[in-house]
């Protein structure tokens, strides 16, 4: 199956369902001996579809996820929406238990234990519908890239030379840089960035009002098949 809007696809990353951090990983269980057991969650709180804030209610398929696991295991869970990267500061501070959606990655397994994946998700590259020349992490040397801050992309700016990244609180924040001009990339999740477009596009400076005759107003550069 062809995949469009995206320049292309970074395939190592997994989206896992809880991580909790070492050392205290070890006096933390999923499934609790002790019915009830409260576990504080730290989320995303604008990570559509998967964890978002929308009428002032935490919703979305991770936390479905757990509250599913709520009814099964007898376990409490304590939502705590915010920026992702004060969910990890959290975590790390001990202000809660878990965070949940982490992407593992071998430099995160140091610090972190996971449970099993229950989802698969790739990162992609958006690029603006009038960029011809980036089609893969390599073509973005010595290029302005937005991320989210503390999302699993900045792992991937390692390998990048000489690239300029500026790091946005959120996927959408991070879209609209893109499509306002102010840098030439974006990397992160492949479904919430197209979710965010297609729900409803950023409007960046100098592009509000304005509609490209695709719906994203992004050019898709190389497919790839999945």
């Amino acid at each position: 199956m062809k995949l469009v809007r995206l320049a292309a696809f970074i395939p190592i990353l997994s989206v896992l369902l809880l991580s909790v951090m070492l050392p205290e990983a070890a006096a933390v269980d999923i499934v609790p001996s002790e019915p009830r057991k409260v576990m504080r969650v730290a989320g995303d709180n604008n990570f559509p579809p998967f964890e978002f804030v929308a009428n002032g209610t935490f919703q979305g398929f991770n936390v479905d996820m757990l509250n599913a696991l709520s009814l099964e295991t007898g376990t409490s869970f304590e939502f705590y929406p915010m920026p992702w990267s004060e969910a990890i500061k959290a975590l790390e501070s001990g202000k809660v238990d878990a965070i949940q959606g982490m992407k593992y990655s071998q430099e995160r397994a140091q610090n972190y234990r996971f449970s099993e994946p229950y989802f698969t998700s790739s990162q992609g590259i958006f690029v603006r519908k009038d960029s011809y020349s980036v089609h893969s992490l390599t073509d973005l040397q010595n290029r302005k890239i937005a991320v989210q801050e503390g999302d699993i992309s900045s792992e991937a700016m390692q390998r990048i030379p000489n690239a300029t990244v500026l790091a946005a609180e959120n996927q959408e924040e991070a879209i609209r840089l893109l499509l306002g001009g102010q840098v030439d990339a974006f990397i992160g999740n492949q479904i919430t960035g197209q979710y965010v477009l297609q729900k409803k596009p950023p409007a960046g400076p100098g592009e509000a009002g304005r509609r490209s005759d695709r719906p994203d107003g992004l050019w898709p550069g190389r497919t790839q098949e999945e």
